[in-house]
Formats: C-alpha cells, sequence, structure tokens
C-alpha cells in the first residue's frame, strides 16, 4: 500500500521564516528523496498585492492580548513537493517530519487565520502511466477565510491529464479560485499526471487568502434623570425642605455626578443661595438622594432650581415650586374722640386675617389708660387690675375670617388718652392699633331765682335770692349775673357771692364777673327792692357765663298789698 506523502504548510513567525532563511513566496517545506535536492524551478508570479499572514509567536499564557479592529491581509503559503519518476515496482513514501516550532493550538483566543496546503499523493510513479495526486487545503483556523487561491505550476517532464476541479491556466500556471473556506473547511483537487521523463520533478502549489479581523463592541450610554420634589405648602418661618433625586436611567455608569441647586430670594440656606452636593458614580438603573432644608424668610411662591452634571456632558434639570404661606393680621379700633367727665364711652376692636394661612393661638390685649375706668367687656374679656390690661382669648383666626370685640369705660380723669390695642398669635405674629380720646368736664349751671318774702305790704322790704350752681364736671368761668327791679319798687341793696362788688344803675343792677364756679359748687347773690304801690310785681334776673351762647333769663312774681286804712285814706 502506498504511504501518503503529507506536506503541511502553515503560516509561520517572521522570525522563524527570517532564522529559516526563507522569503515570502519561496517554498515553506521542502520534501527531498533519496537526499537529493529537486530541481530548480522558476519561481511563481505573484497575485495581485498578496501579502503574507505570519502566526504570532506564542504569547505568554498570563497575557491575553487585546481585540483587532483592523483587516488581516492576504496570505501566501507554498508547497512544494519532490517526486521520484522511477520504473520500480516498490513505491517509496517519504511523510514530511513536523518543525520543532510549528505553531500550536491559539491559546489567546486572538483571531489568527491559517489555511494548511498539502501534496497527497505516491512519492514515486512509473514513467508514462498517469498518478493522481490531491492538493488538500484546510482553514485549521477558528476563523472563515476569504479569497483563496490555489496556484500550481506544471514542472517540466510532466503532463497534466486531468484536474478536478478545472483549473484556470495561464500557460504553465493553474490557478483555483476557491472562495470562502469557513473554520476548519477542507477542499481538495484532484490532479492527474503523466511522467515524460524518468528522474526527479517537484511540483509546487501556493495558496493564497485573505482574513478579517472583527469584534463586536456593546456601546453603552450613561444617562441623568433629576426630580426635584418641595412641599406642597410651607408656613412662614417653618424650614422647607426639598429633595433632590437624580437617577440613571441607562445602562452604564455615570461618573462623577453632582447636583447644584439655586434658591429663590425667600428661601435662604447656610451656604448661600448656590448649594453643591457630589453624588460620585452613578450605576445603571441607580438613584440618589439628597435633601435640602432650607428657611423661609419671604412669603409667597418660591422656588429650588436644579441641575445634576456628569462627564460627557450629561446635564438634566428640574425644578419645584411652592408657596410660603403666611397669616396677616389687621386689628382697628374705634371709638369716641371726646368724653365728658363720668361719661362712658364704648371702643370696638375689630380683627381680620388677610393671609393665606390660619393665625393660631389669637390674643387681643387692650391698655386702659388713667383716664378712664374699665366697666365690662363682651366675648369674655377679662380685666387685669395690677397691669390695668383687658384681654380677650381668640384661638384660631382662618383666612379671610374676623372678630369683634367691645370695651366699656368711664371717663374719670380730664386730659387726652390713648386707648393702645395689640393683636398677636403663634410664629410671632403681632399688629397694633390705638384710639386717641380727649376728656372734658361738662359744665352744667343750675339758676335759681326766689323772693323770700311774698306777699309784701306796701312799704316793706322784699329780698331776692339768685343761686347759681355747677352742677357739672367742669369750672365754670366768668359767671355774671345781672338783675332788673320792677317799676313799683326801689333798690335798697345788694350783696355778691364771695364779696362780689356790684354796681346800679336806676333799676338795673349788675354784679362784677365771678371767675370761677367749680364742679358742684354754687354762688348766692341777694338783692332788697322796697315796695312802692300794690300789684302783682316781676323781678327778672340773667346770667353770662363763657359756657354759655346766650343769657339765662329768669324771672320771679312778687305780690304786694296796701293796708285798708290807707286805702280809705
Amino acid at each position: 500500500m502506498n504511504r501518503r506523502f503529507l506536506l503541511v504548510g502553515v503560516v509561520l513567525a517572521l522570525g522563524l521564516l527570517v532564522a529559516s532563511g526563507f522569503v515570502v513566496g519561496q517554498p515553506a517545506v521542502r520534501v527531498i528523496q533519496d537526499g537529493k535536492q529537486p530541481d530548480a524551478q522558476p519561481p511563481l508570479p505573484q497575485l495581485p498585492s498578496p501579502r503574507t499572514v505570519l502566526p504570532p509567536a506564542p504569547s505568554p499564557p498570563a497575557e491575553t492580548a487585546p481585540p483587532r479592529t483592523s483587516s488581516t491581509p492576504s496570505g501566501v503559503v507554498p508547497a512544494p513537493t519532490a517526486v521520484q519518476i522511477d520504473d520500480s515496482a516498490t513505491p517509496k513514501t517519504v511523510e514530511p517530519q513536523p518543525e520543532a516550532n510549528a505553531p500550536t493550538a491559539n491559546p489567546t483566543g486572538r483571531q489568527e487565520p491559517a489555511v494548511s496546503l498539502e501534496w497527497v499523493g505516491p512519492p514515486t510513479i512509473k514513467l508514462g502511466q498517469p498518478a493522481t495526486f490531491q492538493i488538500v487545503i484546510k482553514n485549521v483556523s477558528t476563523w472563515p477565510v476569504r479569497q483563496t487561491t490555489v496556484q500550481s505550476r506544471i514542472p517540466q517532464g510532466v503532463t497534466v491529464k486531468a484536474t478536478d476541479p478545472k483549473p484556470t491556466s495561464e500557460g504553465e500556471l493553474m490557478s483555483w479560485d476557491l472562495g470562502v473556506l469557513e473554520a476548519q473547511q477542507e477542499k481538495r483537487i484532484d490532479i492527474v499526471m503523466v511522467p515524460d521523463a524518468k528522474g526527479r520533478c517537484t511540483c509546487e502549489a501556493t495558496v493564497t487568502f485573505s482574513a478579517s479581523s472583527s469584534v463586536q463592541l456593546q456601546v453603552q450610554e450613561p444617562k441623568l434623570l433629576l426630580k426635584v420634589s418641595g412641599p406642597e405648602r410651607v408656613l412662614l418661618g417653618d424650614p422647607a425642605a426639598t429633595t433632590l433625586t437624580v437617577t440613571n436611567p441607562g445602562d452604564s455608569t455615570a461618573d462623577h455626578v453632582r447636583i447644584k441647586a439655586t434658591l429663590s430670594e425667600g428661601l435662604e440656606h447656610s451656604r448661600g443661595k448656590e448649594v453643591e452636593f457630589e453624588v460620585g458614580n452613578l450605576g445603571p438603573n441607580e438613584s440618589r438622594s439628597v435633601e435640602l432644608v432650607c428657611a423661609t424668610k419671604t412669603a409667597g411662591d418660591q422656588k429650588c432650581d436644579a441641575v445634576a452634571t456628569a462627564e460627557g456632558g450629561l446635564t438634566s434639570r428640574d425644578a419645584a415650586a411652592f408657596p410660603v404661606l403666611q397669616p396677616k393680621l389687621e386689628l382697628s379700633m374705634s371709638g369716641p374722640s371726646l368724653r365728658y367727665l363720668e361719661r362712658q364711652g364704648t371702643y370696638v376692636l375689630h380683627l381680620v386675617n388677610t393671609g393665606n394661612a390660619p393665625a393660631s393661638n389669637v390674643t387681643i390685649t387692650e391698655q386702659v389708660p388713667q383716664g378712664f375706668k374699665f366697666v365690662s367687656a363682651s366675648a369674655g374679656g377679662r380685666q387685669d387690675y395690677t397691669t390695668r390690661t383687658v384681654s380677650w382669648f381668640l384661638g384660631d383666626l382662618p383666612p379671610n375670617q374676623n372678630r369683634e370685640v367691645q370695651l366699656q369705660v368711664l371717663a374719670v380723669n380730664i386730659g387726652e388718652f390713648k386707648h393702645l390695642a395689640v393683636a398677636r398669635a403663634a410664629r410671632g405674629i403681632q399688629t397694633e392699633a390705638e384710639a386717641e380720646t380727649r376728656v372734658e368736664g361738662l359744665s352744667a349751671l343750675q339758676f335759681e331765682l326766689l323772693d323770700l318774702e311774698d306777699p309784701v305790704e306796701v312799704g316793706a322790704n322784699c329780698r331776692y335770692e339768685i343761686r347759681v350752681t355747677n352742677t357739672g364736671s367742669k369750672t365754670e368761668t366768668n359767671i355774671q349775673v345781672s338783675c332788673t327791679v320792677p317799676e313799683k319798687m326801689d333798690f335798697a341793696s345788694a350783696q355778691g357771692a364771695g364779696n362780689c362788688h356790684y354796681h346800679a344803675d336806676g333799676k338795673e343792677v349788675v354784679f362784677d364777673p365771678l371767675a370761677k364756679l367749680a364742679p358742684r359748687a354754687d354762688a348766692v347773690f341777694r338783692v332788697n327792692c322796697k315796695a312802692k304801690a300794690p300789684g302783682d310785681l316781676r323781678f327778672k334776673a340773667r346770667i353770662k357765663a363763657d359756657s354759655l351762647d346766650e343769657p339765662v333769663n329768669k324771672e320771679e312774681s312778687t305780690r304786694v298789698y296796701a293796708d285798708q286804712a290807707q286805702k280809705s285814706k
């Protein structure tokens, strides 16, 4: 049985080729029989722009080569065989021996295309008899190779009778285009040759191919999504807590994430109007939250704007707006601007919440001035005699609601007095109202005119008494009394109050003005007259004072009679 001659052409490392003295395009392996060199053959023509793929030297096991992204150039692998043409009946087979440094399986997982090329056939054939040879081409790598082409030159002294498949011939050069060889795929070319001369001839085949390298990259995208949530509402003075949550909805890590928050004018933080947070790296679908607690300084709509940033220009913005509510109290007081002594006055205190939040623990306190005395208070108002205050506790006062209380006082002193009321609520809310009242005394003169003798006999004296009383609360000034004596009487004498002088002018008697008349005091003026004739006589008196716009007049009727004896005469 003929032993097959096996020649494996593999892609060798560049260093091995240089060390062995081979050049690309020349035979990589030569099989020599009987110690004789094969006859020299003309070089094979070069294919268009062929490049040799040389396997790299084995890498250390601990290292892993990075993936290649560039295409691998075409490779050229020559595989010669020397055949002894003889008429001997016993064929001889020469088997190729593997080289000491032949490449082994790829330990790195890199894409290393390699194609083996071997001649299979008898090493010895008979002159003039056909012999069948095979060229076996195999992709020994784990990656497809393309544009696989095998070329073989017909040696001198040999006639090719048949091939399968048929080649493309150019003179003595035969070419087979095998296309794509998948990983570990093998193809064979059958050649039937007839030797024309005895001796040694060399059959040579060359394979060229192109290979590509590819790598699959998973492209991932980190993303940022910022959500700012604040309170629904907050009362002025209470802290406002805002939560800033940043999420990475992408499939890659977002690096060096930062959040920057900007506060509106009505919000304050110890680190200023702009507050920054270092979040760090954020993995896919990971979320982190920070809480920003601010002080509320101004009522109204407030806002927290925030932006999240990360490496690679990632940005996300969001904002939270919320109202800062504030109860606002307005207090008004109405009452008399003028009160007379010993007269009562009523003061009305009206309180309204004009804010947008309820006011809690509402109280009203009124300071009773020294010129007044507490009488009563509505709505459960209580007096503190020590501090001279009246207080009301109103509880909670909702927005746009009002309350009203009343205070009854008595004027006890003359002067200008100020009523001061203060409304207070929780959270330091306070408002004030005031009302000024002038307290004056009321002068009220009571004027009496009496005849001390009635009836009066003709020739007798008749005395009249004029009493002026100040029944008011104010001292009366410049009180002047004047009298008119009847025609049937003659003025005799007069006596003024407090040694007040007078002067008489005919029937008129006028007293000098009395400078002051204190409240509840009186002044008495007396006039003596002498009756001259009988009749119903009318004595008249009048008074003037600074508080009186017009004089006050009075008259007293006196009956004067005559004795019958005198009548008869």
